[in-house]
């Protein structure tokens, strides 16, 4: 098989009508990937007590249905805290309120689907989007060993349904009186998190997966995949715009999560915060690097040193007792 994508959500109306945004990004892939072996895993993620799975709502055969149940999910927390995590709410401690706060995290929903996927290459990407037929014919130029980014441009969610065929067709958009103007952070390397990463399973394999920390918005998850990803010698390439995102604003508390929610670990008696310093000593040079535009066939490469090499290995032990990537496949609910 070609090509799994993954996606990660849950059936609680994030950001009102979530499965009529979902409906469409499928419905997308369906359309522009009608030439390539390929499949969809969704992971339904802590879904919410009395509600339908997404398993129930989409049971087409070519759809793949995860389920990380409420008790894995707390478990997963719960392993953070015995390992000393602190969670830091504008400097106040919220170690008692994370389990409210903290119900879903796509990255690790991502994680757990990885164990599953069956394709040659993986995408990880958000289902807010709407595909274009330029997806298919990026597929048909993988190589392995590089991971392939792409920028989005956004539509107000409402007009999903609207501009659909438009969208997936290809058609110009740019100056489309509906679009949301180009969003230039979108373009750079690093950003978009969540959107677009793309590169041969093998490779998620050697790096891991995500960094498995607990935050419901990681937001800079994409950037330190990409990172470590450097740092064992892959490259990063620019792709044609392959995704229209159908936009909302965030709700108030997970954008002020995203900003004042701080995940710190303790290592060897050292507390490292859960982006800044994970990186350490060249991240302020690759941060550089990602606030390069994001140019379609442009290859983007970053030289760390043997610090940076240590510090990877120090993650690696940091995680250890919290997430082991190989051993996490049967604790998952597969359906199927």
């Amino acid at each position: 098989m070609k090509l799994s994508v993954i996606f990660c959500g849950r059936n609680d109306n994030y950001n009102g009508d979530f499965l009529g945004r979902l409906s469409l990004s499928i419905m997308s892939l369906q359309r522009v990937l009608s030439n390539t072996e390929w499949e969809l895993i969704l992971v339904d993620y802590n879904p919410p007590d009395n509600s339908k799975l997404l398993c129930e709502l989409y049971p087409q055969n070519n759809i793949k249905h995860l389920v990380v149940s409420k008790n894995l999910h707390t478990e997963f927390i719960q392993r953070h805290i015995d390992c000393g995590a602190q969670f830091l709410y504008k400097n106040k401690d919220i170690k008692s309120e994370i389990f409210n706060l903290c119900n879903f995290m796509p990255h690790m929903g991502v994680n757990y689907g990885l164990q599953f996927a069956q394709g040659e290459y993986v995408l990880s990407s958000s289902t807010d989007n709407i595909f274009n037929k330029s997806l298919e014919q990026t597929i048909t130029k993988l190589e392995p060993n590089i991971l392939y980014r792409s920028w989005r441009k956004n539509i107000h969610a409402e007009k999903g349904h609207e501009l659909f065929d438009h969208i997936v067709s290809e058609r110009e958009y740019s100056n489309d009186s509906d679009m949301i103007s180009l969003n230039n952070n979108r373009k750079k390397i690093n950003k978009a998190t969540g959107d677009f990463l793309l590169v041969d399973k093998a490779t998620w394999v050697e790096i891991g997966g995500y960094i498995p920390i607990t935050h419901p918005r990681p937001v800079h998850i994409d950037s330190l995949f990409m990172y470590y990803l450097f740092l064992i010698g892959k490259r990063g390439m620019g792709v044609q715009s392959c995704l229209v995102n159908m936009h909302k604003e965030s709700p108030i508390q997970y954008t002020d999560l995203a900003a004042y929610l701080n995940y710190v670990i303790n290592y060897n008696g050292v507390y490292y915060n859960h982006f800044s310093e994970l990186c350490r000593p060249s991240y302020s040079k690759y941060r550089q690097l990602g606030k390069s535009p994001l140019e379609t066939n442009k290859c983007y490469y970053f030289k760390g040193n043997k610090e940076d090499e240590e510090r990877r290995s120090e993650v690696k032990e940091m995680f250890k007792n919290i997430w082991d990537f190989k051993n996490e496949k049967n604790r998952v609910q597969f359906i199927g």
